[in-house]
């Protein structure tokens, strides 16, 4: 397959997946079946961990984004990223490896500013240089990081802007990131140096659930070969998830101002340099 296909403002290129074996393409392209898929969907709308989650990520992109920018929204899963941006005048075209996300996402009220396609983030569907930013969140530990880097970069216009979101504390690793698809956990200064080594210039960098920390690796540690704490950590108790919040929503407005010095996950913006593709 070699097709092209314009729309939108978008030029769509080329095979969106290497597999072989249809069936597959989900865990080549996510790490991850669609029964987890389902669930991350539905914990997106009100886990604590992705509603704050959600207040770091536009807060860091409404700092970086021009008005009216192309964005990729790679591995954009249930597409509330890719729903918000398209809401504020931005030009998304949204990718992912799951036919149930794609196929979720056009269902969705406002998803006809979206461009959705399916693909993989180690071989997009579009063209050098036609976007402004990509986001890749919760999407390099579950792929080639190093070729999704450099697709990323590719498409990327000279002087566009990447922001990557990855689990960090590689000791941290348990059944969690198994059942998740990870291939890897990062270290904050491994996944800088790779963002460097693909020609990348960190511009900021925040870690996220500094205050939670602690529980954090106690549940890890508790939770390092039973899926039990696992699935308590998916489905908090409403006031259990409603202190969380609370508690992360101080860490995410003080965050502005401060740069935490440890967390679970990172967020780091970066950019193509002026001139050099």
């Amino acid at each position: 397959m070699n097709n092209t296909t314009s729309g939108g403002g978008w030029i769509l290129v080329g095979q969106l997946c290497k597999c072989p074996n249809a069936a597959c393409n989900a865990r080549m392209v996510l790490g991850y079946d669609s029964g987890r898929a389902v669930r991350l969907r539905q914990m997106q709308e009100t886990h604590f961990w992705y509603v704050q989650r959600r207040r770091l990520l536009r807060r860091m992109l409404e700092r970086v984004l021009p008005e009216k920018a192309r964005v990729a929204d790679v591995g954009c899963g249930a597409g509330d990223m890719a729903l918000w941006l398209a809401a504020c005048g931005h030009e998304v075209v949204a990718v992912d490896g799951l036919k149930e996300n794609v196929e979720a996402l056009r269902g969705l009220a406002g998803a006809e500013k979206v461009r959705v396609v399916e693909g993989s983030a180690e071989a997009l569907p579009l063209e050098d240089g036609a976007v402004d930013a990509v986001l890749l969140l919760d999407v390099l530990e579950h792929v080639d990081d190093a070729a999704a880097l450099r697709e990323a970069r590719r498409v990327l216009a000279a002087g566009g802007w990447l922001v990557v979101a990855v689990p960090v504390g590689e000791w941290l690793w348990g059944v969690r990131d198994v059942d998740a698809g990870h291939l890897r956990r990062y270290s904050t200064r491994g996944l800088v140096e790779k963002l460097r080594g693909a020609r990348f210039g960190v511009v900021a960098l925040q870690r996220y659930q500094c205050f939670l920390f602690p529980l954090v690796v106690l549940a890890r540690v508790m939770g390092r070969k039973s899926r039990r704490m696992r699935d308590r950590e998916d489905l908090p108790g409403g006031l259990v998830n409603g202190l969380l919040g609370a508690v992360t929503a101080i860490e995410v407005t003080l965050g502005w101002w401060v740069r935490w010095p440890w967390g679970s996950s990172v967020v780091v913006v970066a950019r193509v340099a002026e001139g050099k593709r």
